[in-house]
């Protein structure tokens, strides 16, 4: 492993070694790039503070009570963690509620999740200690429990989403007997923070950036289904199996179209893309029918977002998209409707383009939406060659100006947004032009 001048300085001062342990162990044998470089030794924060008294290194208490420290070593920091036993509860919940401190490496390998995350790297002597045969496991890149899966599920359900992550980043499989478990503990899911399980769920939307493992998001949603944890995390998600689409335009049921279209999106929509139908099922089930699906999505992924604890910002942007992401379908809006739409949603134009593109394909491509995107595409540039208002605050005219005219307070908005909307439609971006709109307007509003 290549490690820093300053780590195997600090491994110097210290009497027992000090261990490389978890992600950037696994990726030196596994040939990925990166992972965190956390530290273990049988070393307590005191005793680490003791050794480091009289260096130019610093110990900074995170939770001593656990064993946990920040190393400051110059510009460098590590967490180091004291070798420990871990007593769970056993209904899933990801906080230990007991913590032992050890001097045993083979009893610390042990609380570990997998085998390839207890492979320890001793900085002093360049060994390694590798209680699990998390070594074979990597060089069979298989992942495997470091004790009975169902225990080791049930001490910290996040784990089966870690399992998820971990297999889609690097493309490795699951040993049969820690899938089997996964599965069993699917339930225990629900014993996680929604934000914990956000946390994990955004890895899995970008896992093929990880180590450049092509799909491995998609693979990380079939995964997490296989074992059965989606349908605690997004069931409506669930609900679109085996929920059949017109064969004129999709390939795939529900489920499949919306985990594809979020496989072909840009890392930058693949939330809106895996929820764009998300309205689909539930309104199917009342009407029968997929109308009006955008509008339930919209409402139903504002509440599953929220539950989320997304940010309020995202959570816009996301419902807006899915709101809208069905307009022009059939190529069918006339100019008007196409240069107001594209006015009142230029924030949103670029997404939305993206997701169409992505849509076409996670529908198997049977249908070309070219012609819908260039639609959008030079009305948007309509707007931006002739500089035109994209909000009533963007006019030139203004409320003074209405209040010269003698417009009534009650008036004013609606005749600010009349303004604004033939402005776009006569491409009038002047003061001059939008004045004589006003005037027009007042005229007909008497």
């Amino acid at each position: 492993m290549t490690i820093s001048t300053l780590l195997k300085k600090f491994s110097e001062l210290l009497p027992v070694p000090i261990y490389v342990v978890g992600g950037a162990v696994r990726n030196h044998f596994a040939n990925f790039k990166g992972g965190d470089v956390d530290l273990a030794s049988e070393l307590t924060p005191s005793e680490l503070k003791k050794y480091l008294k009289n260096s130019e290194f610093k110990v900074i208490p995170v939770n001593p009570k656990i064993g946990t420290v920040v190393l400051v070593l110059g510009d460098e920091r590590y967490e180091h963690t004291t070798f420990r036993i871990d007593s769970y509860a056993v209904d899933g919940t990801h906080n230990p509620f007991d913590v032992k401190l050890t001097k045993d490496i083979n009893i610390d390998a042990m609380r570990r999740d997998f085998t390839i995350n207890a492979i320890y790297y001793d900085v002093k002597n360049q060994t390694y200690k590798d209680p699990t045969n998390g070594i074979l496991h990597l060089q069979n890149k298989l992942i495997k429990t470091v004790k009975k899966p169902i225990d080791t599920f049930s001490e910290d359900a996040l784990r089966l989403l870690r399992l998820v992550r971990i297999a889609a980043q690097t493309g490795f499989e699951i040993d049969d007997e820690t899938l089997k478990g996964a599965t069993e503990a699917a339930e225990l899911i629900k014993s996680i923070s929604r934000e914990r399980i956000r946390d994990e769920f955004d890895l899995m939307l970008i896992a093929d950036m990880a180590y450049e493992v092509k799909s491995a998001h998609y693979r990380a949603f079939k995964i997490a289904d296989e074992i059965g944890i989606l349908k605690y995390i997004l069931p409506n998600l669930v609900l679109g199996k085996n929920l059949n689409q017109p064969k004129l335009y999709h390939k795939y049921d529900v489920f499949e179209h919306m985990l594809r279209t979020m496989e072909a999106a840009p890392v930058e929509i693949r939330l809106v893309a895996l929820m764009h139908d998300i309205g689909k099922p539930i309104i199917f089930l009342k009407t029968g029918r997929y109308t009006a699906h955008a509008a339930e999505g919209a409402k139903l992924c504002r509440t599953i977002l929220n539950e989320l604890r997304y940010p309020k910002s995202l959570i816009s942007k996301v419902c807006k998209l899915v709101e809208i992401h069905m307009f022009d379908l059939l190529e069918d809006a006339n100019e008007e409707e196409l240069m107001l739409f594209v006015q009142s949603n230029f924030a949103f134009m670029n997404d939305l383009i993206k997701l169409i593109i992505a849509d076409e394909i996670g529908s198997g491509s049977i249908r070309s939406f070219e012609r819908r995107i260039t639609r959008l595409r030079t009305a948007k540039k309509i707007l931006e060659d002739n500089k035109l208002p994209l909000a009533v605050s963007e006019l030139k005219v203004t409320g003074l100006d209405l209040i010269e005219k003698g417009v009534e307070e009650c008036k004013r908005t609606v005749v600010l947004k009349e303004i604004l909307r033939r402005s776009v439609l006569r491409k009038a971006p002047t003061r001059d032009e939008q004045f004589q709109i006003l005037v027009e307007v007042i005229e007909e509003f008497r």
